[in-house]
C-alpha cells in the first residue's frame, strides 16, 4: 500500500510545497490554523526522515500530543488539508492564464457598473490580444471571451445603442469554432501520418471549405492566423502538393509573423516541410534553417518558455544536413537547456554525438554516445548506431559485432518498442557488416564489384526500410581499387 501522504503529494516538487507553505499561511485563503500545523510537520520531515516515514499515529503524536489517537479526527485532518492543496493547484493555474485573469477583471468590473474603467480596460485588453501568443484555440476563445463581456454589458443596459455587437460575438463564435476545428484536425492528420491504421472522421471539414470559399478573402486580411491554419489542413488534404506548400510559404512571408513575435506559423510550415523532406525532396531543408534562423534572431524559437523536443530534432537534423555545425552548436547552447522532455539529458547527449559525427570527430561522438542512458529506446540505440558508424569508419569489425550484440539484447528485453523500427535497426545492422566484410575483402585484393553491385541493388529495394540507408549506400563508392 502507498504511503497516504506520499500519494497526497504525488508529482508535487519541493519548490512547489514550499510555494504551498505560502499559499496555505495566507488568511485570505486558510482559515483554519490546524492546517498551518500540519504543513509545517510535513515540510520538516522533507529534510529529515522523509514524508514516507510520515503516518496516521505520527501526524496524530504532533498535533494532538496529549491526547489519544482518533483514526475519524486525522481522517478529516488529511481530507482538509487535501481540498486545500486542490485549491491551491487551481490557483497555480489560474495564475498562469494571464488572459483569463484579465476576463475576470471584466467581468468584475462590469457587474459592480464600474464603467469608464470597464471600457478602458476592454480597449487595453483588445489591442493586447491583437498580438497575443496564444495557441491558435485558444487565441479565438479568448476573443470570443472579450467579446461577450461587451455583450453583456449591452445587454444588460442599453442594447439598442450597439446593435453590431450581435454580429461581433456570431464572428466571433464562427472564428472560435473553426479554429478549435482546424487545430484538432491539425492533430488528426499527425496521428494519422505516423499510424497508417488510424482513420478519422473529420465532421464539418465541408462546411468549413464552404465557409472558407465564401470568406476566404476577408479571413485571409483580417484573421491571418485562421487563415495560416486553413491552407495547413488542406495541404495535407491534398496529399502534400508542392503549389499548396508554395501558397503557405507566400503567405508566411507577406504576413511577418515574427513583428508580433508569433512563431507556432513557422513551426507549421517547417514541420510540413519535413513531410516532403522524407519524400527525398532535400531541397526543403533550406527553408527550415532559413526560418529556424530568422525565429532565432527575432526571439520566437521558444513557446511558453520551452521547445518541443520533436522542433529541435529538425533543427539539429537540418543543420547536420546543411553542414551548419557552428550555428547547431549555438542552438544546442542557447536552447538546450528549454527542451520539454523527459529524456532531455539524452537528447542533448545523442545531439552532441550526432554533430561531432558530421564533423568526423570520432572521439567526441563516441564519448556523448556512451553518456545516453537505456531509458528510451530511442535514445539509447540511436546512441548505439553512432558507435557502429563511428567503428564502420575506424575498420573495427569486433566492434561492430559486439555493440550489435548489445542492441540485440536490448531489442529482445524491451517490448515496448514497434516492430518497423526492430525490422530497420535489424536491417542496418546486418547492412553495416555485410559491407564491413566486403570492404574487409577488398583490402584482402579480391574482386569484389558484383558484391557491392548486388549490395546497392538490394539497398535501394529496402532504403526506406533501413536505417542511415543513404550513409550506406554513399559508403559503397569510396572503396578503393
Amino acid at each position: 500500500m502507498k504511503n497516504e501522504i506520499s500519494e497526497l503529494l504525488q508529482g508535487i516538487s519541493k519548490e512547489e510545497f514550499e510555494k504551498f507553505g505560502d499559499f496555505i499561511k495566507s488568511p485570505y485563503f486558510n482559515k483554519l490554523p490546524r492546517l498551518i500545523k500540519l504543513y509545517e510537520y510535513i515540510n520538516s520531515q522533507y529534510s529529515s526522515a522523509g514524508i514516507d516515514s510520515i503516518t496516521r499515529e505520527s501526524i496524530s503524536l504532533y498535533m494532538y500530543p496529549n491526547e489519544e489517537f482518533k483514526n475519524e479526527s486525522i481522517r478529516k485532518l488529511l481530507s482538509d488539508f487535501a481540498r486545500m492543496l486542490e485549491r491551491f493547484l487551481a490557483q497555480e493555474e489560474f495564475d498562469k492564464n494571464e488572459w483569463d485573469k484579465k476576463i475576470y477583471i471584466l467581468r468584475g468590473l462590469r457587474k459592480e457598473h464600474y464603467d469608464d474603467k470597464f471600457f478602458k480596460r476592454l480597449k487595453e485588453f483588445k489591442a493586447g490580444h491583437k498580438n497575443s501568443t496564444q495557441e491558435i484555440d485558444e487565441f479565438y476563445e479568448t476573443n470570443t471571451k472579450l467579446i461577450s463581456e461587451e455583450y453583456e454589458y449591452w445587454y444588460f443596459s442599453k442594447f439598442d445603442d450597439r446593435n453590431e455587437i450581435n454580429q461581433e460575438k456570431s464572428d466571433a463564435l464562427d472564428y472560435e469554432f473553426i479554429s478549435k476545428k482546424l487545430f484538432l484536425f491539425q492533430y488528426m492528420q499527425s496521428r494519422e501520418y505516423v499510424n497508417k491504421d488510424l482513420k478519422f472522421r473529420y465532421d464539418f471539414w465541408d462546411e468549413i471549405k464552404k465557409y472558407f470559399e465564401k470568406y476566404g478573402s476577408i479571413i485571409k486580411k483580417e484573421q491571418p492566423l485562421l487563415y495560416h491554419s486553413f491552407l495547413g489542413v488542406v495541404l495535407v488534404f491534398n496529399n502534400f502538393q508542392r503549389s499548396d506548400l508554395l501558397e503557405m510559404k507566400q503567405f508566411l512571408d507577406d504576413q511577418n509573423f515574427y513583428l508580433k513575435k508569433i512563431s507556432k506559423p513557422y513551426w507549421d510550415y517547417i514541420n510540413y516541410c519535413t513531410a516532403f523532406i522524407n519524400k527525398n525532396l532535400y531541397e526543403y531543408m533550406d527553408d527550415i534553417i532559413f526560418y529556424l534562423k530568422l525565429m532565432d534572431e527575432n526571439g520566437i524559437i521558444l513557446q511558453n518558455r520551452e521547445l518541443v523536443h520533436y522542433y529541435f530534432k529538425i533543427a539539429l537534423e537540418a543543420a547536420l544536413y546543411k553542414k551548419e555545425f557552428d550555428w547547431i552548436e549555438r542552438f544546442i547552447s542557447k536552447y538546450g537547456n528549454k527542451i520539454k522532455s523527459d529524456f532531455k539529458n539524452d537528447m542533448l547527449a545523442l545531439s552532441s554525438a550526432k554533430l561531432f559525427l558530421a564533423k568526423n570527430e570520432f572521439a567526441k561522438a563516441k564519448y556523448y554516445s556512451n553518456k545516453v542512458s537505456f531509458k528510451d529506446y530511442l535514445h539509447y540505440i540511436g546512441s548505439k548506431k553512432i558507435l557502429l558508424r563511428i567503428a564502420y569508419e575506424e575498420s573495427d569489425l569486433n566492434s561492430i559485432i559486439s555493440i550489435s550484440d548489445t542492441i540485440r539484447k536490448y531489442l529482445n528485453t524491451h517490448n515496448e518498442i514497434p516492430e518497423i523500427y526492430r525490422a530497420g535497426t535489424e536491417e542496418f545492422m546486418q547492412y553495416i557488416l555485410r559491407l564491413s566484410k566486403i570492404r574487409e575483402n577488398n583490402s584482402l585484393g579480391e574482386d569484389v564489384d558484383f558484391e557491392l553491385n548486388k549490395f546497392r541493388t538490394e539497398l535501394k529495394e529496402e532504403s526506406r526500410e533501413v536505417s542511415f540507408s543513404d550513409w550506406l549506400l554513399e559508403k559503397t563508392f569510396q572503396f578503393k581499387k
